[in-house]
């Protein structure tokens, strides 16, 4: 199986290939790096193998037979071997860990380990919270200690009984490690949310959570604390969900260490194919995840894959958009307006939705929704049959509470998904 490593998969600038075509590489060697003081990210090859293709931010591994251990980081400080690893945010985002945890709270702040895995219907996080909780405390107290922090909260939904009941039992003897919970909606897990949660502040779209005096990590980002320290191994796998119309029947399976730069192809057929016509294929989540090909490779964010069912045909109807903060945003609802074949007439942002420099659009609350009525009336006056909406749970709530009264239809960017998998459209907020 060969592996395309992306050199870019970080937030910062890209990193560049430190190896020839022809070379041959083992399992753990450094085939990439961000140059200078630059904030970047390390990459390292998954398997033993010989690079036969490099472009401008991929290397191309074909695997060899011959099996080994990984090659083990032989850095010594905890921020080096984070950094020499190639950690950073799994959950996501992929900003580098060793420059979110390069500070210092003052034995005040605290660190927060997000386990709330919010988007619908993924689970690797939950499995590693089952499966290796004594590990994810472990990077848990890594980042304690790098940080200075005063203690830290475990943070998961309330409705994850037996994952509080496990780690409840874990912590029981570590007086800076408690369990915190949120209620299960979507966004809980947007980090923001996670502070005024469990926090009680509110920061502003453009505060980072230092300005809260906390550090946030995703539980697979701790995990890979944990393994640069303790097992001086770098990052060359990701855990991930499969979901969808994969084999015969509705697929919802976690998969735990991929190698990074797994084709999504690869993935499928080895879990049943695909023997039904699908709509696409979505890596991230049902919210704020994108449609990539069968070729796109895993890299060290992916979070879900997702085969759906066909979208319904809409040709030649008239479609407003509604972005949303938390969820689907302009390129993510034209995509879906270009699948269904619908025209898009007009395009409107939640009242919430602030723009940031970068072009993404952050809410100034997360999940605690206004009223949309004027968004909704702008788009009926620019002639929109219907409108596609990528908001969030509460935001829909409000939709629904106009747009039927005006003779819109709704399509919310999760409804092929939710039917994929045969459960209820995202409309009304059930308290």
């Amino acid at each position: 199986m060969v592996l395309k490593i992306a050199l870019t998969d970080h937030i910062g600038k890209p990193a560049q290939a430190v190896v020839e075509v022809g070379q041959k590489v083992i399992k753990g060697q450094v085939i990439g790096k961000t140059e200078g003081d630059a904030i970047g990210s390390i990459y390292h090859s998954p398997i033993n193998g010989k690079v036969n293709d490099i472009t401008k931010d991929v290397v191309v591994i074909e695997p060899e037979d011959e099996k080994s251990n990984v090659l083990k980081l032989d850095d010594q400080d905890e921020l080096s071997l984070i950094k020499s690893a190639g950690v950073v945010g799994a959950g996501g985002a992929g900003f580098p860990t060793y420059k979110k945890l390069d500070v210092d709270l003052e034995g005040k702040g605290i660190v927060l380990a997000n386990g709330v895995e919010c988007e619908p219907y993924l689970l690797h996080n939950k499995e590693r919270m089952k499966k290796n909780p004594e590990d994810i405390i472990s990077g848990l107290k890594t980042t304690i200690s790098i940080t200075n922090a005063k203690k830290a909260y475990i943070v998961v939904k309330e409705k994850e009984q037996e994952i509080i009941t496990l780690l409840n039992e874990k912590v029981s003897d570590e007086p800076t490690i408690e369990i915190k919970t949120v209620k299960d909606i979507y966004p809980m897990g947007e980090e923001r949310a996670i502070i005024r949660e469990v926090l009680g502040e509110l920061l502003e779209p453009d505060q980072l959570p230092l300005e809260a005096n906390s550090v946030v990590l995703n539980i697979e980002t701790l995990l890979n604390v944990k393994r640069a320290v303790i097992d001086k191994t770098p990052v060359i796998s990701k855990d991930l969900t499969l979901v969808g119309r994969i084999g015969e029947e509705r697929t919802q399976k976690v998969l735990l260490d991929v190698p990074i730069g797994t084709k999504v192809k690869d993935l499928v057929e080895d879990n049943g194919g695909l023997p039904y016509q699908i709509g696409e294929i979505i890596m991230g989540g049902p919210f704020t995840g994108n449609q990539v090909d069968l070729k796109t490779p895993i890299n060290k964010a992916t979070g879900g894959i997702f085969a759906t069912l066909p979208l319904p045909n809409r040709e030649n109807m008239k479609i407003g958009l509604l972005e949303c903060g938390c969820g689907a945003q302009e390129d993510r609802l034209r995509q879906i307006a270009e699948e269904m074949g619908a025209e898009v007439v007009g395009i409107e942002k939640c009242k919430q939705a602030v723009e940031m420099k970068n072009g993404q659009l952050k809410c100034t609350d997360p999940g605690n929704c206004p009223g949309q009525a004027e968004k909704i009336l702008n788009l009926k006056k620019n002639k929109a049959q219907a409108v596609i909406v990528g908001t969030c749970s509460d935001c829909s709530n409000t939709v629904m509470g106009v747009a039927p009264k005006l003779k819109l239809g709704v399509f919310h960017s999760t409804d092929h998904v939710n039917r994929t998998m045969g459960d209820n459209l995202v409309r009304f907020l059930d308290n």
